[in-house]
């Protein structure tokens, strides 16, 4: 009540105790003489009421006063009473049946002055609404508040104040939420199981706690006086004699609970016999709200459905493997094959699920080179069961061909039963692998880039012309010892095979690629942990990778995940949402997440990609992306707020921790800039001006480097003894800063028209360009904690001087991998 003493009065829930008043009268005193006084009776007043009470919600509040004229009022008599249609009658304001004796309508007792009562409003048929359809008229109920003071001498006002409203509520909506097929509109009769799990969600919009109180539910089969109920039209043919609230076959009144794994009921229901006809059935459901109105919908496909019992639903099942990817099956013949290396763990965890079909997992089993079709093959690791022992396992196989047998039932017996081999590559020892397995996967392509100076219009943006330069490095005299070009250079182009079982023969393998629809995005980004990247067992348990191309790690992922477009930088241990630009288009900031259905645990799905998970690089951008996430999170448009005429590449710069800890003085330039018979133009202006079109480096890949200062909690990963997971090789000299650095030793200027640029490209406080520093080629320590890291350049080698870059590749070759050279 409110006041003092404030609370709710809710009179579905009233105690059936009433509290007795007497009027008592005062005795005569014994030691005065005189006449006695008669007391005053105390008066009410009700003081405050809702506005309208033709049509009140079923939350009402009133306030009342009383007064007395030879005393105090002590409190308050209230009682609601509920009446007819006809109004209030003698009977409402009874406080017990003459007849039987019972308390109907019980005072009680209150030192409050106001208070909010939830009331009834059951009764169908008001009459304002009678125009709309039944299920969306109010429900209503009339009723009668009372109210009388009780005095300092405990007498009470003999004429209550009173007053009559009429409380006013809309029905609660209810439907089937699961499983997914009765959740969505359909016009057939639906399969399901012979044991299925149906579940419910309810709304009640005109009420604080905005759900139903009950529900109930009726499952009935089709009767034989009406033809099959085979979906839509026949039930709405036939929906008078087919189903109604009267039905006795409804059930009990349950509560609606809060939790949506309580709002599920289990059913069973028998296969129809071999050859007799489909029995169909009517599944309906209705909700009541506290007030206690119900819902009055009987519509096809949303409170009431047609099903039918089908015994040829299986579990899906979902395999996962960390390295091996993720599957699902169904079915008796779920197959997968892969080859595995020597020792290689393999961690397998998988769950099933029946829900899309209505059905519940029942439990699994599995064993590793069983028999399937043998109960007692003593090859079962677990009998059938559903705890997380059934539900993973750990194994390491040291050669042969080995298969794991999962089966996963539902509660109706049905199964689903996957096999998977693993078969163990050996990996060949010492002397017997060949040194290195060149890959050429630069789609071949004829290109108006990178015009030559003197040859009359040649192009030399061509595979051609990348084939010649990795021919010299690899083969002349100087490149690799023992590297046969004939059977040692893979053209993912053609028609062979690039596989583990094939990349284990080799030390290194070089891999040449750049940003395009080639082998890395078709056969290792179909999703994220669903794909078996064997490039990541091969870093792990055979050799070295040596990978170099513009966008390189950008092909291990979706050009556009879930179904948008990247906001770079791509930060892999985000889990930010996406944002929409001023274009309208909505970008995805982060892979996002998964839950466990189990133990609820959250994956960060960006940490399973190749590049975090197998190289340690926590971060990636663009020269000069499509789209990046600027400063102040605004969204920028890269060709234009980082222009390549200023942010490509123009040359790499050896880092000089990197230098003093690897490779002695001589070896290569510090600086190699790109090579002049491709980028001739800016070199015969001497000092160009950065309008001059400028087309290279505008995809090359900086890594752990926030250029944009994207407003993010990433971090670069580390090794166990502190150091980097990734070490700085090269970085990025851009345009601007060589023209920069031209413009000053001449006795320029130091700024130009940040149109030319982009607004992101420069930073005012250096006037220097803002990838200036940017690391463009790393080793990685990640898949090799005791070898020699792993190498990745962002950046083509080709594009760069051929002589100098020449003796970069021979020194990762020969001094960094310990490959023989001629």
């Amino acid at each position: 009540m409110l006041g003092l003493d404030r609370k709710i009065a809710t009179i579905l829930a009233l105690s059936t105790v009433a509290l007795a008043y007497l009027l008592i009268g005062c005795s005569p005193s014994d030691e005065l003489g005189g006449v006695e006084l008669i007391n005053a009776l105390p008066d009410t007043r009700i003081t405050g009421k809702p506005p309208v009470l033709e049509q009140t919600e079923i939350t009402v509040e009133f306030s009342w006063s009383g007064s007395d004229a030879d005393g105090s009022i002590i409190g308050y008599l209230w009682k609601m009473s509920s009446n007819s249609t006809d109004g209030i009658s003698v009977y409402d304001t009874l406080t017990v049946d003459p007849a039987s004796g019972d308390t109907i309508n019980p005072w009680y007792f209150t030192e409050a002055t106001d208070s909010i009562f939830v009331v009834t409003a059951d009764s169908s048929g008001f009459q304002p609404d009678m125009h709309l359809p039944e299920e969306s008229q109010r429900y209503f109920q009339p009723h009668t508040f009372f109210v009388r003071a009780v005095d300092d001498k405990n007498q009470v006002d003999p004429t209550p104040a009173l007053i009559t409203f009429t409380a006013t509520t809309i029905a609660p909506t209810i439907t089937i939420n699961s499983p997914s097929k009765l959740a969505v509109s359909y016009k057939e009769a639906q399969a399901l199981p012979p044991t299925f799990t149906l579940g419910w969600e309810g709304r009640d919009p005109d009420f604080l706690i905005g759900t139903p109180t009950k529900v109930r539910y009726l499952l009935k089969k089709s009767g034989n006086d009406v033809p099959p109920i085979v979906g839509e039209a026949e039930f709405e043919l036939y929906k008078d004699q087919l189903i109604s609230f009267n039905d006795p076959e409804w059930s009990d009144w349950i509560p609606y609970y809060n939790d949506a794994e309580d709002r599920r009921q289990t059913f069973k229901q028998s296969l129809d016999e071999q050859g007799a006809p489909r029995s169909y059935y009517l599944f309906a459901i209705q909700a009541q709200d506290t007030a206690g109105a119900k819902s009055l919908e009987l519509t096809y496909a949303k409170t009431v459905h047609v099903i039918y019992m089908d015994g040829s639903k299986t579990p899906i099942l979902t395999l996962r493997e960390q390295f091996l990817g993720q599957t699902e099956f169904n079915g008796l013949n779920g197959y997968r094959l892969f080859d595995i290396a020597q020792g290689q763990l393999l961690e397998f965890d998988w769950i099933g699920t029946a829900q899309s079909y209505g059905g519940e997992i029942a439990g699994y089993r599995f064993g590793w080179d069983v028999d399937p079709n043998d109960e007692n093959d003593p090859n079962w690791e677990v009998s059938m069961g559903n705890t997380p022992a059934h539900r993973e396992t750990q194994k390491v196989w040291a050669s042969g061909l080995h298969t794991l047998y999962v089966e996963c039932y539902d509660t109706s017996d049905q199964r689903t039963l996957v096999r998977w081999d693993v078969s163990v590559v050996p990996v060949p020892q010492g002397n017997s692998r060949s040194p290195l397995l060149l890959i050429d996967d630069v789609i071949d392509e004829s290109s108006q880039r990178w015009q030559s100076a003197a040859s009359g219009g040649v192009m030399l943006y061509q595979d051609v012309y990348r084939d010649a330069f990795w021919a010299r490095v690899i083969e002349d005299d100087g490149g690799v010892k023992d590297f046969i070009p004939g059977l040692h250079i893979v053209d993912t182009q053609k028609p062979n095979t690039l596989s583990y079982r094939q990349a284990v023969e080799f030390d290194v393998l070089l891999w040449t690629t750049n940003r395009s629809d080639n082998f890395i995005h078709q056969n290792f980004d179909p999703g994220a942990g669903t794909v078996f990247v064997w490039l990541e067992t091969y870093m792990k348990n055979v050799g070295n990778l040596f990978m170099v191309g513009s966008a390189s790690m950008r092909n291990f992922h979706d050009l556009s995940p879930l179904g948008q477009l990247w906001m770079f930088p791509i930060i892999y241990d985000s889990t930010e949402g996406a944002v929409t630009c001023s274009d309208g288009a909505n970008y995805a900031l982060s892979f996002g997440t998964r839950t466990d259905e189990e133990t609820d645990e959250v994956t960060i799905i960006g940490r399973e990609r190749f590049p975090y998970r197998a190289l340690g690089i926590s971060m990636i951008d663009l020269m000069s992306p499509p789209v990046f996430m600027g400063r102040g999170g605004a969204c920028r448009g890269g060709t234009s707020d980082r222009s390549r005429q200023c942010v490509g590449t123009k040359a790499v710069i050896l880092n000089r921790e990197f230098k003093d800890k690897y490779i002695n003085a001589g070896v290569f330039a510090d600086t190699i800039y790109t090579d002049p018979k491709i980028d001739w133009k800016d070199i015969a202006a001497g000092i160009p001006s950065l309008n001059l079109t400028y087309t290279f480096g505008e995809e090359d890949e900086m890594y752990d480097y926030n250029v944009s200062g994207r407003a993010s909690n990433w971090s670069p990963q580390y090794n166990e003894d502190g150091t980097r997971t990734v070490e700085p090789m090269w970085h990025v000299y851009s345009r601007y800063d060589w023209w920069l650095d031209l413009t000053l030793a001449n006795g320029g200027g130091d700024l130009v028209d940040p149109l030319i640029c982009g607004s992101e490209a420069i930073d005012p406080r250096t006037k220097r360009s803002k990838v200036d520093g940017a690391p463009i080629g790393v080793v990685s320590h990640k898949s090799k904690p005791d070898g020699p890291p792993d190498v990745i350049w962002g950046f083509d080698p080709y594009r760069m001087d051929n002589d100098e870059m020449l003796k970069a590749v021979r020194w990762v070759l020969g001094e960094h991998f310990g490959l023989t050279m001629k």
